[in-house]
């Protein structure tokens, strides 16, 4: 059985560190999968600002690294002023 160590940062989702895993060397992208945390300000409104800006920047600089996000401080509530649920519009842009 052939098992590849994994280094696993836990990054907070700004720009300065989303730039810096942007700069990983091709040849550690395999043997890298961190997680990228989003930080929710404290209104709703900056929130959907921050999560543009957040989701412009992971594709902007993290597109060819696999990594996962944690969301954990979303609440499952979270709502834009149309009604989007902040949670579905965050999972649903990652997708795409």
């Amino acid at each position: 059985m052939s098992e590849q160590l994994r280094y696993t940062p836990i990054l907070k989702g700004n720009t300065n560190d989303l730039k810096a895993l942007g700069a990983v060397e091709s040849t550690q992208v395999s043997s890298t999968m961190p997680i990228v945390e989003f930080i929710t300000p404290a209104s709703l409104s900056d929130t959907a600002k921050k999560a543009q800006r957040f989701l412009h920047e992971l594709t902007r600089h993290v597109s060819r690294i696999p990594f996962g996000v944690d969301l954990l401080r979303i609440r499952p509530d979270d709502a834009l002023p149309d009604g989007t649920r902040l949670f579905e519009l965050l999972l649903a842009s990652m997708r795409n």
